[in-house]
This record gives C-alpha cells, structure tokens and sequence, in this order.
C-alpha cells in the first residue's frame, strides 16, 4: 500500500463509522507522541483480531510512526475546521464585503460581486453598472434595462443594503446579510483566510479585536 493509502486506512479506523466526527472534541487534544503511537496501534490491533472485521482493521504495513501521523493530522484538521466555523461565524456577524471582493476571484469560481447598493447612486454613467451595456446605449439596451428590471421584481430591493447581478439570468438581486443567506460562501471564504498566510496575517491585524480573535484561534471565550 501507498503511505496515502495506509494513513486514509489508519484515519478511517479512528474514526467511527456510525457517528460523524466531532471536530470540537478532537481539536482539544494534544499530539500523541511516537511512544503513544506505539502503544495504541499495538491496543488497536489486539482489538481487531477480536473484532475480525478486515474492512476495519489497520493495515499491516502501518507503522507507529504512520500512526503518530495519522492522529496528529486528524488533531490539526479538526482544529482548522472549528477555526473555519467559528472565522464564518464572525463573517456572518459582520458582513464584511471589502475584503471579499478583494479576494473573491481568487479562491473559488463564480462568486458574484456583491456591492453596497450605495455605490449605485454613484455610477456617473451606464456603463459603471454592472450589466456589460457600455456608456452609450441604444433602443436595444433600452429594452435590455426594462427586461432586467422585469426579472428583478421578486429579487432586487433598492432598500436593502448590498446588490449583485446575475449576468447568466439577466438578475439583479439585492440582500442584507449576503454571508447569512448564502450568497456568499461563508465558510469557504473563512477556509481561505486561513490557508494564505498573507491575507491570514492581514486579516487578524485589521478586522476582529484581541477578544474576537482569540475566539477564533482558540477558542477563548
């Protein structure tokens, strides 16, 4: 077997396969060190010559070493997804826009571009909207507009805080919690943050407080 195939074996005999994983419970513990591996894959494997359940048992071409870093990497996986949870949590809370689309091409395909619906007021011209018609329009993009504007009914309110435009559908929506609703993917914009180490370090320099990110980190209350 593949070390790739013997750590997938020793993570999945970890685990067990009638209950999902908790991840809060698991990131509170410590790294094992190459003497507790050891001991435990010695414990696991006298359990399943008990058990006989070939699909279940460790590989044996499984080593202590393997093992110790099998259950470490599951430790560190575990403390990233509640770090991930509890980053999309503040993300929720806050409705932070700006650093989204600063970094929204980048960490996944077909995010829309939610803007303040504030900006609208802005645009000088037509082309500063986003509905690709350039700065002069004709009869045709006349039509194109009212069109837009039929679609949009049951969508777009020029009362709510941020917009953004389905070019595929020809939709304007509007929202005023876009990471609550789901219009912006909360934990894969959280997953993000804290995979790039510049935009990681920048993020917990310039947006949550001492308090705030020691919640995220750590977990401190």
């Amino acid at each position: 077997m593949k070390k790739e195939e013997i750590i997938s074996a020793l993570l999945y005999r970890m685990s067990d396969p009638c209950v999902e994983d908790d991840d809060e419970e698991i990131a509170k513990c410590d790294p094992i060190t190459l003497e507790e591996a050891k001991h435990y894959i010695e414990e696991d494997r006298k359990e399943d010559e008990e058990i006989g359940d070939d699909d279940y048992c460790i590989p044996e071409e499984a080593t202590p070493e393997l093992y110790m870093e099998a259950f470490n990497c599951r430790i560190a996986l575990a403390k990233h997804n509640v770090q991930v949870n509890r980053l999309a949590e503040w993300l929720v809370e806050n409705d932070e826009i700006a650093l989204y689309n600063n970094y929204r091409n980048e960490y996944g395909e077909n995010n829309p571009d939610v803007v303040p619906i504030d900006f609208m007021y802005n645009y000088d011209k037509v082309g500063d909207f986003p509905f690709g018609l350039g700065d002069t329009i004709g009869v045709y993009d006349v039509i194109e507009l009212i069109n837009i504007g039929r679609n949009s009914a049951a969508t777009f309110r020029i009362t709510d805080d941020y917009f953004w435009y389905d070019a595929e559908n020809k939709i304007l929506h509007s929202t005023n919690h876009p990471y609550a609703d789901g219009t912006i993917d909360a934990k894969a914009f959280a997953d993000y943050i804290l995979k790039t180490p510049d935009l990681r370090q920048f993020f917990f320099e310039s947006y949550p407080t001492d308090k705030e990110k020691k919640y995220i980190l750590y977990g401190e209350e």
